[in-house]
């Protein structure tokens, strides 16, 4: 964050508004509190600082470096920085997820903050949210924006930004005495949710503030990031550095937004997503409706389907390429009414099927085959609610793919062939054929993201 004169020239008088504003926003809080207490123990956290080397983050030359297990951040006064210099974490760009630490500041004085959903620029210079961490008493706790529009809540604010960019804040609880909770001198653990427009600090144990972000300038997604800013000598040391990432919905239940397909063939119906084709509407080829807004590498995928015709192909597409249209090529876990396709992974516009239900298939790096069979086809199938709804659940992390039903495994592929593919667009299939509809609901993704050094251990 910028110097505290800086800070002061942006402040703006926040108004007061009527407190239906703030439902969701109270509900949220109550939420994340619950959460502060059993963060470091959950199983969903992963270790993004190994404690012995930089690997998997990036910063200026002599101002980082791994000491007695920390992550140390230091300045001195032969070498004073002239911009706020960051080191960024190499390992993705989160959205929804809850990231954890534990910080000390060693020097009289410090600067620093955690920057998420935030955007690289040139050289270790960042831009985005920045969760404040200092030694000026006011300073630790509130959420600034870094190169962007300043501070967006002080400790003990829960401000809402509305579509139009206006601020709308409350206070929620004393800035002195939530300061009271914090020692920058000492060990803090320090707690950071966000999740879809809401950004949440917790600061041991105690939420700091919220900040519910609508309007235009919003980030969804980022980097996370380290700062260490400009202005006398500090060190800063942290460790235990957590990520977990959280399930945010594809679809709204209510429109399209975020999807592209052939409107003839897709459309929104009481609250679901239905793809349908009928006697006067024969396709020529397989067409798709596509989620456009990323292509993950490692993640969860879940969602609801259900059959509503006699007959019916469509499948999900993940890891996958867009090619003209809305055509798709890639990875296609399957869904049918014929008995033998549903729960099969196969390879649209490519190697055909490449794992049957209760198979696990290894394609090596020549394209040699291996098979194991791990369970019967048919009793994978009495799993398979044919005139009803169905929960799917695809993962895939490293040249790994499964796909569950119903909370069953169906197939498993390990790829690493040519071919394989580790990122792409989802989307979801009508195949050409005889008249049929489909309903999707309850669509929603979880992408995943490992310390660097331990990728390689996952395609073992």
């Amino acid at each position: 964050m910028p110097c505290q004169d800086n800070h002061l020239s942006k402040v703006s008088r926040t108004s007061r508004v009527p407190g239906w504003i703030f439902t969701s926003v109270v509900a949220g809080c109550l939420f994340f509190g619950a959460l502060a207490a059993g963060a470091s123990a959950d199983d969903d956290f992963v270790l993004i600082f190994n404690g012995e080397t930089l690997d998997g983050w990036t910063g200026q030359e002599g101002l980082w470096r791994v000491e007695d297990g920390h992550l140390i951040g230091e300045t001195t006064a032969e070498a004073p920085i002239e911009r706020n210099s960051f080191l960024i974490w190499e390992g993705g760009e989160p959205s929804d997820f809850e990231l954890t630490f534990r910080f000390r500041i060693d020097s009289e004085w410090g600067n620093s903050g955690v920057q998420v959903r935030s955007e690289r620029l040139d050289g270790y210079v960042v831009a985005g949210y920045q969760p404040d961490i200092a030694t000026d008493d006011w300073i630790t706790g509130i959420l600034f924006e870094e190169r962007g529009r300043g501070i967006l809540a002080r400790r003990g604010e829960r401000t809402v930004i509305d579509e139009d960019g206006e601020k709308h804040t409350e206070v929620f609880a004393d800035a002195d005495a939530l300061g009271e909770h914090i020692d920058p001198h000492e060990w803090n653990d320090y707690h950071v949710v966000a999740e879809g427009d809401r950004i949440t600090t917790i600061i041991n144990g105690h939420v700091t503030h919220e900040v519910v972000d609508r309007s235009p300038q919003a980030r969804r997604q980022g980097i996370i990031a380290f700062q260490l800013h400009t202005g006398r000598p500090m060190t800063i040391r942290l460790d235990d550095i957590r990520l977990k990432t959280l399930f945010r919905p594809l679809f709204d239940g209510e429109t399209l937004e975020g999807w592209d397909g052939d409107p003839d063939i897709w459309r929104v119906e009481d609250g679901q997503i239905v793809g349908e084709t009928t006697e006067d509407g024969q396709l020529e080829h397989n067409t798709f409706l596509i989620w456009n807004e990323g292509e993950p590498a490692d993640f969860e995928l879940e969602f609801r389907y259900r059959i509503d015709t006699e007959w019916a192909n469509s499948g999900i597409q993940v890891r996958s390429e867009r090619l003209d249209g809305y055509r798709v090529a890639g990875y296609q876990p399957d869904i049918a009414t014929d008995d033998w396709i549903t729960g099969i992974l196969f390879e649209e516009r490519g190697r055909g099927i490449l794992a049957r239900r209760g198979q696990r298939v290894t394609l090596d790096p020549d394209g040699e085959r291996t098979v194991e069979e791990f369970a019967s086809e048919d009793e994978l199938f009495e799993h398979i609610h044919m005139d009803d709804w169905n929960d799917y659940r695809v993962i895939a992390h490293g040249n790994r793919i499964v796909t569950m039903i119903n909370g069953v495994k169906m197939h498993e592929l390990v790829d690493d062939a040519p071919e394989a593919r580790r990122s792409g667009v989802i989307a979801f299939q009508i195949h050409t054929g005889p008249p049929m509809r489909i309903r999707f609901e309850a669509i929603n993704l979880r992408e995943i993201f490992f310390l660097i050094s331990d990728r390689e251990n996952l395609d073992e």
